[in-house]
């Protein structure tokens, strides 16, 4: 499920799988009771949130009827905004539309109109409107959408309907974006921790110091397919790059000197079946892996460990990397149990948090 990092692979430190770590570390004792706090970072729609949500829901078991009745409005009003995108995107790389009365309709359609009926047709009918699948297909190179979109249209059908209320897999694979500071305390078997999720966009990351207080462990997402995606803030700055430089400014803030830094290599789903259809070579030179998962994986692992093992003495430490699913509960649950196995029971002495 996960391939141990990079740093560990050089030190010959043999390691298993997460199934294999996780029942090593239950087999340790787990009298130490500290609150552990985690800080998320990483750029705009690497996967914090959704991992914020899987904890909410391995915790909760569910969410509440407030929670879905907003993550409906969301998913709906998502499902407009994006098909305006396909629309105009359409018509500007001269494809034509066959649904022109159902185009115009979404495209007049205001901010926080009513989901109707009408439009819940306009839209299934559009998505099956091959210039809106011609469109689709150039939606990573030519324009920006949200990863989650095909899996949204596919589900129009239920999404219309007036009773329709949205399953778990809908709410975690929702798009909102962070505007504020979210925190919460959970616990996961024997481990006690806070997490704080912060926005990744670039006009909220002026808000993260204010996180940064008495942080023993820092996760910090990556979106895998980021290699071949631009920016939603410029539309031009590449994901992966921006996301290793934001990795750099991390690694070497004061701040998270004695912080464990565990990244995630999120959506590691989606970057397998990519990775057969954009070279990741097209994007790092140095890449000759060709469509091998496990030496693309490798590649960009260590991308991260080398920042982590930066030429200057003062920043450098050691790296953990897990490639993930935020989709995916048990994966989730997993990898998470093994960084606070990590930090709970190796790091925190050393680290200076006990």
């Amino acid at each position: 499920m996960g391939n141990c990092c990079p740093s560990e692979k050089k030190k010959k430190k043999k390691r298993g799988t997460i199934k294999e770590q996780l029942i090593e570390n239950d087999s340790r004792s787990t009298e130490k009771k500290e609150t552990i706090r985690v800080l998320l970072l990483g750029a705009g729609e690497s996967g914090k949130t959704t991992f914020f949500k899987q904890m909410r829901l391995i915790q909760e078991e569910g969410f509440s009827k407030d929670d879905l009745n907003f993550y409906k409005n969301q998913i709906q009003k998502s499902c407009i905004s994006s098909m305006k995108i396909l629309v105009s995107n359409a018509e500007r790389l001269n494809y034509n539309l066959e649904k022109i009365e159902q185009a115009n309709l979404i495209l007049q359609t205001k901010k926080n109109s009513e989901f109707t009926k009408e439009i819940g047709l306009a839209l299934q009918l559009l998505w099956k409107d091959e210039a809106i699948g011609q469109t689709f297909l150039k939606r990573n190179t030519k324009f920006h959408l949200n990863d989650s979109m095909e899996f949204f249209f596919d589900s129009l059908e239920r999404i219309s309907q007036p009773n329709y209320i949205p399953t778990n897999e809908d709410v975690l694979r929702c798009r909102t974006t962070t505007v504020s500071v979210d925190e919460a305390e959970f616990q996961l078997d024997d481990f006690l921790f806070t997490l704080i999720d912060v926005g990744g966009q670039r006009n909220e990351r002026r808000k993260w110091s204010y996180c940064y207080d008495k942080i023993s462990t820092v996760i910090f997402f990556v979106s895998l397919i980021g290699y071949s995606q631009v920016l939603f803030e410029d539309n031009s700055t590449n994901r992966m790059s921006e996301s290793l430089a934001l990795f750099r400014d991390v690694v070497q803030s004061p701040w998270f000197a004695k912080s464990l830094i565990v990244v995630y290599l999120n959506k590691k789903d989606l970057f397998e079946k990519q990775i057969h259809q954009v070279d990741l070579g097209t994007y790092f030179k140095e890449y000759k892996g060709g469509a091998n998962y496990d030496n693309a994986i490798e590649f960009v692992q260590d991308q991260f460990y080398k920042v982590g093992q930066t030429t200057n003495e003062r920043y450098k430490k050691e790296i953990l990397t897990y490639p993930t699913c935020a989709l995916n509960t048990e994966d989730i649950r997993d990898v998470t149990k093994l960084t606070l196995g990590k930090v709970l029971n190796n790091d925190l002495d050393d680290l200076g948090f006990l």
